[in-house]
């Protein structure tokens, strides 16, 4: 059933009466249907580009749609789509065209118009249904265009305001003698607080650029200092654990972005955290083969829980697993977007395997 809801309302800019009279023809028809159950707010309709700005102004609710002539007696081409979108940014633009200005109908939706109808081939419920797709796609790109303003200021919140914080935190320790017993408890519980808080940011500052669509372009990354930087950080921050690297004597070369770290990174923690052994062992196997490099972090715990596997292997919505949190979300994602794949093996005797394949460079 097409329809235009009865909280859209439109603004038709035609300078030809007769051009306009068929289209406030064509709405009202479908209105009149019982069968089509078409409303609308009404269709107001003015002649030039001027007149449209007026209208903007005066309306006290923006138009959800502007039906467009891209030949006005003020106006011509798409310079008409943009003085109507300077106006009224809010407004699902569809632009009318003749017969043979389909070429410019393209590049109208491409100068921000939301779709084009040659005029000779409109009919009722084309008119309506186009109105009302374009409506529809305005408002999730406006949706879109809200998430990725609060993606943003999430971003710079966890990369600049937090991690800033965690800077004082770790200066001020800096400063405490850690030879004084009274004292030595305090600095290792900072610095552990510290550096936990900088590596959290880092990783949700890359989920954040991830799920933003606007990541690094992949490159050329040598796994090597890569993989031995973060297992020495793992060392680091998990006293106990027993770690083993193997497959790096020579020099490895993937694509990936300057994330990959904070990727491994987050196998290692969870290799860990999800471990449950006594004795930690977390060992890293890098393999190269003719087009590919596989990485298969493994460890000896009971094995990863079905529920933790699947967020790994699909990149699953983690917010329900609060003892899984941002990490393994995080690997989905980002393998996900080098074009590798993730697979999990789980055995409770012999512990979890979590094998990613990227590109080799």
């Amino acid at each position: 059933m097409n329809t235009v809801a009865a909280d859209q309302s439109v603004l038709l800019v035609e300078d030809n009466p007769s051009d306009a009279q068929v289209y406030r023809t064509m709405l009202q028809e479908l209105q009149a249907d019982p069968l089509e159950a078409v409303e609308t707010t009404g269709v107001d309709h003015v002649e030039s580009v001027e007149a449209a700005i007026d209208a903007t102004a005066a309306s006290g609710d923006p138009y959800d749609a502007v039906l467009l002539d891209l030949n006005l007696p003020d106006s011509r081409g798409l310079a008409t789509v943009e003085r109507v979108l300077d106006a009224d940014p809010s407004a699902a633009v569809v632009v009318l065209t003749g017969a043979g200005d389909e070429e410019m109908g393209k590049r109208a939706v491409a100068s921000g118009a939301q779709d084009f109808l040659i005029k000779d081939h409109v009919t009722p419920r084309v008119l309506v249904k186009t109105i009302s797709y374009a409506v529809e796609r305005k408002r999730q790109a406006a949706t879109l265009e809200r998430q990725r303003r609060r993606l943003a200021a999430l971003n710079w919140l966890v990369r600049h305001d937090i991690r800033n914080d965690a800077a004082v935190v770790l200066g001020w320790a800096e400063g405490i003698d850690p030879e004084n017993p009274a004292e030595a408890r305090a600095v290792s519980r900072i610095v552990e607080a510290g550096e936990s808080i900088v590596a959290s940011t880092e990783s949700a500052g890359a989920l954040l650029e991830a799920l933003d669509g606007d990541g690094d372009a992949l490159v050329s990354v040598v796994l090597n200092d890569i993989v031995e930087e973060e297992v020495d950080r793992l060392e680091r921050r998990h006293e106990g654990v027993r770690t083993a690297v193997g497959g790096l004597d020579d020099t490895v070369v993937t694509r990936a972005d300057r994330f990959l770290g904070v990727v491994v990174r987050n196998l290692l923690d969870n290799a860990v955290v999800h471990n449950g052994a006594d004795a930690p062992e977390v060992t890293v196997d890098v393999r190269e083969r003719e087009e590919t490099v596989v990485i298969e972090v493994g460890d000896n715990g009971a094995g990863m829980p079905e529920r933790v596997r699947r967020v790994v292997a699909e990149a699953d919505d983690p917010t329900d697993l609060t003892d899984v949190g941002l990490g393994l979300f995080l690997v989905g994602t980002f393998v996900e977007r080098y074009g590798g794949t993730l697979s999990v093996e789980a055995d409770p005797d012999s512990g979890t395997r979590v094998r990613v394949t990227l590109e080799r460079a």
